[in-house]
């Protein structure tokens, strides 16, 4: 009955050390913004546009880039 018990809760255990692994390994989704600029400098943040695009999944980055005139949300 122990081991009956015991193999379970390793079993389960592996089961939701996996569905982490998942989680973790998830990319994070990227956003994209567009600017006239080629450099900006935002925050002490040094933001190159390529093209006039820049593209990021750091959320600080986000952040800063959301909340600056110089910058549009491409798709807005």
């Amino acid at each position: 009955m122990a081991k009956d018990n015991k193999k379970q809760n390793e079993e389960v255990i592996g089961e939701l050390n996996g569905a982490v692994e998942e989680t973790t390994t998830e990319e994070a989704k990227e956003t994209t913004f567009k600017s006239s600029y080629k450099n900006l400098i935002i925050a002490g943040t040094s933001i190159q546009f390529k093209d006039g695009v820049y593209s990021t999944s750091d959320e600080t980055e986000i952040e800063i880039l959301r909340n600056n005139n110089l910058v549009a949300e491409a798709g807005e």
